[in-house]
């Protein structure tokens, strides 16, 4: 999981920030235009209004989430540890390493992913395609660890599935940010954050029931991910960009953008600490949490497999209940600022 800066392409509009409105079906959903094209507006300086989006959109980025979080958050649970259990039963600190190397290999691509995204002008959609590729990556990344015959191979699939399931989360944070009005995030970010508080449960569901098979075990969470994500790029429509401006600067000139000064942007450097907090305490919690069970109590992963799913249900649960709280707290809060 990734977090960008208040100047990373995540930011960016779905279209030009000043001379372009995006109008897609869903937009139409929500009682906007009656056909799909991009409206220039009058003034240039104005800054492009969003319109409100339907349910169809939320819907369909929630599942979305919902289904990429199944596929990659599974292995964590239980997946992982039983194979490297398989492939080097003396050694579970191994376990650490390969899920380290993975989290490097999503932070280092999250931001090239974007940049690449904003500068795509294929038919399709600057983002899409990245969605579509993303998924299928990781997917083929998922055979790769259930075949994997030693620790060495475990780890190139665990980096190849971050690589591609995290690329898929990225543009799908980008796509709120370019769609999104400011009245709507809020709602939207808690429904979001609701359902990735809820996918871990499932799929260390999904997983614990296909122990007895490794390529069940990896390929039906990561099936539920590749299902919900073609779902979205069918039905989510994305503007043709062949005809959208180049973007302005430098690669370089954009990666240094992530540097910045953490007391001009306070909001923003507390919400990035308090993810990173939580994020470090659910990796502890869920990385090694069987092996602790398993030495305490003993017998086998694929024992206690059932007990761990149950572990995490309570644990999500109620994670998932202050995030609706907390996104009910930003709506509110936006509100009573007008």
């Amino acid at each position: 999981m990734s977090t960008t800066t208040p100047a990373s392409s995540g930011g960016e509009p779905d279209i030009d920030e000043t001379r372009y409105i995006d109008e897609t079906p869903l937009t139409r959903a929500a009682g906007a235009a009656a056909d799909e094209r991009i409206i220039p507006v009058e003034t240039a300086h104005a800054p492009a209004v969003r319109p409100q989006v339907g349910p169809l959109y939320v819907w369909m980025m929630v599942l979305a989430t919902f289904g990429v979080y199944i596929a990659f958050v599974a292995p964590i649970a239980i997946s992982l540890a039983l194979k490297l259990q398989q492939v080097e039963p003396a050694h579970q600190e191994y376990l650490g390493y390969i899920i380290g190397i993975g989290a490097a290999v999503a932070v280092l691509s999250a931001p090239i992913v974007g940049i690449l995204s904003d500068r795509t002008r294929l038919r399709m959609g600057r983002r899409r395609p990245y969605l579509l590729v993303g998924s299928v990556v990781g997917a083929i990344a998922l055979v790769i660890m259930a075949a994997a015959p030693s620790t060495l191979v475990l780890g190139i699939g665990w980096a190849a599935a971050q690589l591609g399931w995290g690329s898929a989360l990225t543009v799908l944070t980008i796509i709120q940010a370019d769609k999104l009005p400011e009245e709507q995030r809020g709602k939207v970010a808690g429904l979001v954050g609701f359902v990735q508080m809820v996918a871990p449960v499932v799929g260390a569901g999904i997983a614990s029931a296909f122990v007895a098979d490794d390529f069940l075990m990896f390929l039906v969470p990561g099936a539920v991910g590749v299902v919900f994500t073609l779902l979205f790029v069918a039905v989510v429509k994305d503007a043709d960009a062949r005809t959208l401006p180049a973007p302005e600067g430098a690669i370089g000139a954009v990666l240094r953008k992530y540097l910045y000064s953490p007391r001009q942007h306070a909001d923003f450097s507390w919400n990035w600490l308090a993810r990173l907090l939580f994020n470090v305490g659910v990796t502890f919690n869920t990385t090694f949490s069987i092996y602790f069970i398993t030495s305490r109590v003993g017998g086998t992963i694929q024992d206690f497999a059932p007990y761990v799913a149950i572990n995490y249900t309570l644990l999500y649960l109620i994670a998932a209940a202050f995030t609706l709280v907390g996104g009910a707290l930003v709506v509110w809060k936006v509100k009573s600022a007008r």
